[in-house]
């Protein structure tokens, strides 16, 4: 494979990966407004089981970034004059700053799985609580 060639399917893999990056916050956000309108609504296993859904999901976001990052890589690798990249950011190279995103989400939808968000129990909580004051 010519240096042509491998600059197109390296610049091909770049734009797949990046696609992939900047559509993950948008997969998140609905996972998040799915869980969020269950757990309001009461209907606590079916919001943990979103939450569960999005984990997954982030899992094979993570899996599917890495991989890409992997084959863009090779590709650069084969390049046999290299074009001109940027400086990576924060000296962090951009295959690790693009998984962090999903590893980061993961995190954020285990911690909601331990939130309670449930009007009645709230409700139910703040007249326990004004009544333990009054006492």
């Amino acid at each position: 494979m010519n240096d042509d060639n491998c600059i197109n399917v390296w610049l091909h893999h770049n734009e797949l990966r990046w696609r992939v990056v900047l559509s993950t916050p948008i997969f998140a956000a609905t996972i998040m407004v799915g869980w969020y309108s269950l757990q309001k609504a009461g209907f606590d296993w079916q919001a943990d089981t979103i939450l569960i859904v999005g984990i997954v999901a982030m899992l094979f976001y993570f899996i599917l970034i890495s991989r890409l990052g992997d084959y863009s890589g090779a590709y650069y690798d084969a390049i046999l004059v290299k074009p001109q990249v940027r400086k990576p950011v924060f000296r962090l190279p951009a295959k690790l700053m693009a998984a962090f995103l999903p590893l980061l989400l993961i995190a954020v939808f285990t911690t909601l799985i331990f939130v309670d968000l449930s009007a009645e129990d709230n409700s139910q909580k703040m007249e326990e609580c004004r009544c333990s004051l009054k006492s």
